[in-house]
């Protein structure tokens, strides 16, 4: 008889009887293997945002459909800007547990649609501690505002109304917080997209423009707000949906990149992408959460961003 086949017939049954002995342990063995790898493979998208190291600042936007919320940090600080809807409440809070993060330096909260604020409530009952609250100076009638109201007050916090331009610190990062001069709201303006606040994250030359809601009116008074602002990376305004005034808002930031919270649902105008490009941005340089979350790293002069 072959040998060849004798060795490999003796090693099956070997590796038969192994596993037939201690049946359950094998079988748990198998299935515990396959949940951590895809575990792993859920929990480590974009591994590389693991460590923040010194004189660096990494950014993430999360893939949570059309609602916004992003996680700034340094060596020492994290900041987060909106935290999405109800349908993903428990994203941001889950994302900073990965991370091993059990402070927020500061929340701030471009404005109080149920796309920005939804999260609020699981961030805070996580059990991770919010230093700073930051939010418009205005107040709603809706469900998503009373259960963030509640919410903080259950946790004992206050928000700190922004009603001029300000600018936050956290070692070298600046936050410069852009509210609206007045209340561009209308009676059906029930995404807040008239009272929407931006926020631009700086790190040496490195830039970032955060917006959401920011529409119409708005809009155009930002655009003279960021006049002389030039920004590596622009989240773009109203999750894609396309606006007059959006042309002139990309002429003033003059952006390399931009990144557009959108779904499968409600993907970016056609219009607005042609405005991207007319912009001088460039298509393999736009990204679209849609697709996952999106990464981005900068050391005060060099700025790269992936998905």
């Amino acid at each position: 008889m072959n040998l060849k086949k004798i060795a490999t017939s003796l090693l099956a049954g070997l590796l038969a009887v192994t596993c037939v002995l201690p049946l359950a342990s094998c079988s748990n063995s198998a299935a515990s293997s396959d949940t951590t790898t895809a575990a792993q493979q859920g929990n480590n998208e974009n591994s590389d945002d693991e460590v923040v190291n010194t004189g660096e600042v990494k950014v993430k936007v999360l893939k949570m459909g059309r609602a916004l919320a992003a996680v700034i940090r340094t060596e020492t600080a994290t900041v987060v800007i909106d935290t999405g809807d109800e349908e993903h409440a428990t994203d941001v809070a889950t994302y900073l547990a990965e991370k091993g993060i059990t402070t927020v330096d500061a929340l701030i909260l471009t404005n109080y649609s149920k796309k920005c604020i939804g999260g609020v409530p699981q961030l805070l009952k996580s059990g991770i501690t919010v230093k700073a609250v930051y939010g418009g100076t205005y107040a709603k009638d809706s469900n998503a505002y009373t259960l963030f109201s509640n919410a903080m007050a259950s946790y004992k916090l206050t928000t700190t109304t922004v009603g001029a331009q300000q600018t936050l610190t956290f070692g070298d990062v600046s936050l410069t917080l852009y509210p609206p001069t007045k209340n561009y709201s209308t009676l059906n303006d029930e995404n807040d997209e008239g009272n929407s606040m931006a926020v631009v994250a700086a790190y040496g030359s490195n830039k970032m423009l955060f917006t959401s809601r920011v529409a119409g009116d708005r809009m155009g008074e930002l655009t003279t707000q960021l006049s002389g602002v030039d920004v590596d990376c622009l989240v773009v305004p109203n999750f894609g949906a396309y606006d007059d005034n959006l042309a002139g808002l990309l002429s003033a930031v003059k952006a390399e990149y931009a990144v557009i919270v959108a779904s499968t649902s409600n993907p970016p105008a056609d219009l607005t992408l042609s405005a991207l490009t007319t912009a001088g941005i460039a298509t393999e340089n736009t990204f679209v959460t849609r697709d996952g979350s999106i990464e981005i790293s900068a050391d005060g002069t060099t700025f790269s961003i992936k998905q």
